[in-house]
């Protein structure tokens, strides 16, 4: 919760830009377009079905990711020089996020936080189409793009964890050295590069 809020605050940050980020992608000559589904719903409504206390809300909760998931790819497909707008955070992640987001602003649409939410993203989007690095297995396993494993692993060296010398491809040396990170955060040493670790680690919203 408390790195959601932080998100939170960094989308308030831009929020003075919501109303003019339109015309970036598809849109009618003023910026204008028609939103869909749950980015009618106001930001009050939207945030309490992601109130901890709110029970039973499984299902609307996906709802919201799957329409989040949707809004993503029409903004990777329609924002130009953008390959992944969101290069390391889970769609889930980024729903929670704006559920946070909306606490702020609850007479808003959803649309706004959205908005606001792509205008922050876009600082370290994904240009060009890459390979991926994975670590773990099965549901636990992590996919990083080869430059956000890059800025993970430099860091890694930078903060003592690793060896500059430790092979790029020695999964299990720098398993060991994101542990390590993790204890010291405080933060759940599983060994995997999840989107908790990389926010403390590389200084990403």
């Amino acid at each position: 919760m408390m790195r959601l809020k932080s998100t939170a605050r960094a989308l308030v940050a831009g929020a003075s830009i919501v109303t003019s980020i339109g015309p970036s992608l598809a849109a009618d000559a003023q910026g204008r377009f028609a939103a869909k589904s749950y980015g009618l719903d106001s930001c009050s409504q939207f945030a309490k079905a992601w109130d901890k206390d709110e029970s039973g809300q499984a299902d609307l909760r996906d709802a919201h990711t799957a329409w989040v998931g949707g809004y993503l790819t029409g903004v990777n497909h329609h924002m130009g020089g953008t390959f992944d707008i969101a290069s390391w955070r889970s769609t889930r992640y980024l729903t929670a996020s704006i559920a946070a987001y909306c606490q702020s602003i609850p007479d808003q649409p959803v649309m706004s936080a959205a908005q606001a939410m792509i205008k922050r993203l876009s600082d370290d989007k994904l240009s060009t189409a890459m390979t991926s690095v994975a670590f773990g297995n099965g549901a636990a396993k992590v996919r990083l793009y080869d430059s956000i494993y890059n800025d993970m692993r430099a860091a890694l060296v930078a903060g003592g964890y690793l060896k500059e010398t430790a092979p790029k491809d020695d999964a299990e040396t720098i398993s060991k050295a994101i542990g390590q990170f993790q204890m010291k955060q405080g933060i759940a040493a599983t060994g995997l590069p999840d989107e908790v670790t990389l926010y403390h680690l590389l200084g990403k919203s």
